[in-house]
């Protein structure tokens, strides 16, 4: 039997909705004068990574709000004008996008989105992060080609984490239950609350944010709830995931380790 693995994922912030094909626009961006992109980008002075998490093998959500201004450089601007197929680079395997408006026309002084969604296959590699550029021409007086976010400032970024890698599981996948850690972060040992669907054999697997397989135990379990205790003193400082799985499917769980 292959396993069933998941790797870190990471709470950051959520803004686009699974599966859903239609992008949001968040007009909170217009509460913060001067702001082009929301979610926020990455910079020296904000290093935060404020797109969701893709997972490998899980559908992916994500909108990008435009606040297009009425000028560039001092000049009246007219529109801002993204490709609609191949105006964002770098992009995981799996993931398209597509606009609103349709045409992926902004207009001056007007709100817009990139939504961009689909399901990361597993010819990504894991744990990888990926800088992601709008190719767009902005017209003025003159066409300009700027690529977002890079064009407005130095050094910042639109960084898209694929952090969780799901391998094929050959046996197929469906809801076994719940599995929750307590303390999170651990330091030593932690206490796995288990509810299962059902009685049977199942296997308890700890890895690493490289998939790497650092603890592996087999259980007998009873249909509804329970324990276990784990001990992570062997493992390093870090974030980890926790995989309860029998042959009908699995359940995960992030942990971190704190020593």
């Amino acid at each position: 039997m292959k396993h069933l693995i998941f790797t870190l994922l990471l709470g950051l912030l959520t803004i686009g909705v699974g599966n859903t094909q239609t992008c949001s626009v968040d007009s909170n961006i217009l509460n913060y004068p001067g702001a082009l992109l929301s979610p926020a980008t990455y910079s020296p002075d904000t290093p935060f990574y404020n797109l969701q998490v893709a997972c490998i093998g899980q559908p992916y959500g994500q909108s990008i709000t435009l606040n297009v201004p009425a000028t560039y450089l001092g000049l009246p601007l007219d529109s801002v004008v993204i490709p609609k197929v191949g105006g964002i680079m770098n992009l995981p395997i799996g993931l398209t996008y597509n606009c609103n408006p349709p045409s992926c026309n902004f207009p001056k002084s007007s709100l817009g989105c990139v939504f961009l969604y689909g399901t990361p296959t597993v010819d990504n590699p894991p744990a990888d992060t990926f800088d992601l550029a709008i190719s767009a021409t902005i017209y003025s007086i003159f066409a300009v080609p700027v690529s977002l976010p890079g064009g407005l400032a130095p050094n910042v970024h639109y960084y898209l984490i694929v952090d969780c890698t799901l391998s094929a599981f050959e046996l197929g996948r469906g809801s076994i239950g719940s599995l929750t850690a307590s303390p999170n972060p651990a330091y030593g040992l932690v206490n796995l609350n288990m509810d299962v669907l059902e009685g049977d054999r199942y296997q308890l697997q700890v890895f690493d944010v490289l998939g790497r397989l650092q603890i592996q135990e087999t259980h007998d379990l009873v249909a509804g709830k329970n324990t276990t205790v784990l001990d992570l003193s062997l493992l390093s400082s870090g974030q980890y995931q926790v995989v309860l799985m029998n042959a009908k499917g699995g359940v995960t769980q992030r942990l971190v380790v704190q020593h």
